[in-house]
């Protein structure tokens, strides 16, 4: 690692939580919007402190089911 990659990465440090925070709320709202949608189901994750939001997994009841929403998004 270069000085100049060094020194981002110790700002990025510096607002970690700033960030990880924000990926949570994000993440909390998307969540909160698609729940109780007809076949969908969220994975169980078992340490949320370790969790730093960037990605929810979501299940679908069917191949065709995931196939419209990829289609969708």
């Amino acid at each position: 690692m270069n000085e100049l990659t060094g020194a981002v990465l110790l700002a990025q440090f510096r607002k970690l939580d700033m960030i990880v925070g924000a990926l949570r709320r994000i993440k909390s709202r998307f969540k909160s919007n698609i729940e109780g949608t007809e076949g969908v189901s969220f994975r169980t994750i078992t340490d949320e402190a370790g969790d730093c939001a960037t990605l929810l997994t979501v299940y679908l009841p069917t191949a065709e089911a995931a196939a419209a929403v990829a289609e969708r998004l």
